[in-house]
């Protein structure tokens, strides 16, 4: 039963490092079986869990892999939405940023103004002591 804990943990480790092309999947099944029997036994229990939890993450992650491979409207559909939003958003920028150039341009207009006005209001206030 030794050897069916370390077999589980060895190929859990594998099906999780190979299950994001896909094969993954044979690996970590076997991983699951393995760690299921081993996990009867007594005897390297804790391996045997690792292996377990390692398979059920391989067999998931490639299933998933596996789905998006078979299934790639999923994928263009997904892409299709976030170039939409990544529109949407370089259209809200364009709209809105030129109103914020023109409302900065008033406000320097405003403060140099302002400042200018200062100005003559010390040279008179000057000129009158």
């Amino acid at each position: 039963m030794r050897g069916l804990a370390i077999s589980s943990l060895v190929l859990g480790i594998v099906g999780i490092l190979t299950c994001w092309i896909g094969i993954g999947i044979i690996p970590a099944v076997l991983a699951l079986i393995f760690g299921v029997i081993a996990c009867f036994s007594r005897i390297a229990r804790g391996m045997a869990i690792a292996g377990l939890i390692l398979g059920i993450i391989g067999t998931a992650i490639s299933a998933g892999v596996i789905y998006m491979g078979t299934h790639p409207e999923i994928i263009w559909q997904a892409g299709e939405e976030m170039l939409k939003n990544l529109q949407e958003k370089e259209k809200f920028l364009e709209r809105y940023s030129e109103d914020i150039r023109e409302k900065a341009a008033k406000n320097a207009n405003m403060l140099i103004c302002l400042y200018l006005q200062t100005q003559r209001d010390i040279w008179i206030w000057s000129l009158r002591s």
